[in-house]
């Protein structure tokens, strides 16, 4: 998988960056914003692998670009409801709370602030700004964001195919079906357990211990 964004992503996230993106129905991924960059089009994806150290075809990246021409002009003046503002003040507090270190500075995920909500109702509705308060909770309460359980049930069925393998297949489902239960913490020790599979350790096997890691 190496090359693909799927794993350039994964790549980031496991180097501590914060990587907002868009699984588009076609099965491909759109970076909208890396450590609190906002990106347009294609160049998020092309950040993304500068950051890699991989590179774009002059193709790709026409193509890329046709199919993100989409919302390039920000609403002005937003006005924000008030029902937005009580639940984001709400999350903010468990937020810092759970991220404030103990020598006062905030943590390397802490950084969930107020103009992005704005700029997120600009750029994508409330609709979206509301689905990343709920993504903060998430990860404030310790349980795993729902794109990066996504991601990993995704590289589980993209490893799923080409081994030819119905027991990573059906994880791969299982993840998804128990999202809501996945915390953070046990996502790492997954892929850790993922990667032996390359070293040719039985795939049953380490199945059987990601599931156990990730308590399915």
């Amino acid at each position: 998988m190496k090359g693909t964004m799927l794993s350039i992503v994964h790549e980031l996230l496991s180097s501590g960056h914060q990587v907002d993106f868009y699984i588009r129905k076609d099965g491909g991924i759109l970076v909208r914003s890396i450590d609190g960059q906002h990106y347009k089009g294609a160049k998020g994806n092309i950040r993304a692998r500068e950051m890699t150290g991989q590179k774009l075809s002059e193709a790709r990246f026409r193509q890329l670009s046709y199919a993100t021409q989409v919302r390039m002009h920000p609403v002005k003046n937003i006005e924000v409801k008030d029902s937005i503002k009580k639940e984001y003040q709400r999350v903010k507090k468990l937020w810092s709370k759970a991220f404030k270190s103990k020598g006062g500075k905030p943590h390397p995920a802490g950084y969930f602030g107020w103009k992005r909500i704005k700029q997120s109702i600009k750029d994508y509705g409330e609709a979206e700004a509301l689905r990343r308060i709920s993504e903060a909770e998430r990860y404030a309460t310790g349980i795993a964001y729902s794109k990066n359980v996504q991601i990993l049930a995704t590289f589980i069925k993209i490893a799923g195919d080409d081994k030819d393998s119905n027991e990573l297949r059906k994880l791969s489902e299982d993840i998804i079906a128990n999202a809501y239960s996945i915390r953070e913490e046990w996502i790492e020790p997954a892929y850790k357990e993922l990667y032996l599979i390359d070293k040719g350790v039985d795939i049953k096997q380490v199945a059987q211990n990601v599931r156990r890691i990730l308590r399915l």
